[in-house]
């Protein structure tokens, strides 16, 4: 497996500041805005990484699953009504389906982030 972006530029602390508090929980449930948890974050750090490479670090942990594809490929095509169902945060959910998986949303009729719903 590749390294990811998430382990050149986390150190243990940051992973540890990351979980404390709930703050990825309550960023993925919605309660914590994207700008909240930056806040949070930077000040149990006690410093201010750059957003843009946080973000990207915090979501390079998705990889495609190549046989889920095929299916997912094989539904859409026979016009399967599709939906899905994420506890994610808007984040990982821009990163997701603006970049590298761009593709996988057109696929779903229905698309219910919970981090949109506030429901985990």
């Amino acid at each position: 497996m590749a390294e990811r972006v998430w382990d050149k530029f986390l150190t243990e602390r940051d992973r540890k500041v990351f979980a404390a508090g709930g703050l990825n929980e309550k960023l993925d449930a919605g309660t914590l805005s994207t700008a909240e948890f930056y806040e949070r974050y930077c000040r149990g750090l006690g410093c201010r990484p750059d957003m843009n490479a946080l973000a990207l670090a915090a979501s390079d942990i998705f990889e495609l699953n190549a046989s889920m594809s095929a299916v997912l490929g094989k539904l859409s095509a026979a016009r399967c009504r599709l939906g899905l169902l994420s506890n994610t945060s808007d984040v990982h959910w821009r990163f997701f389906s603006a970049d590298r998986y761009w593709f996988v949303p057109s696929a779903f009729e229905t698309i219910v982030m919970s981090y949109r719903v506030k429901l985990m």
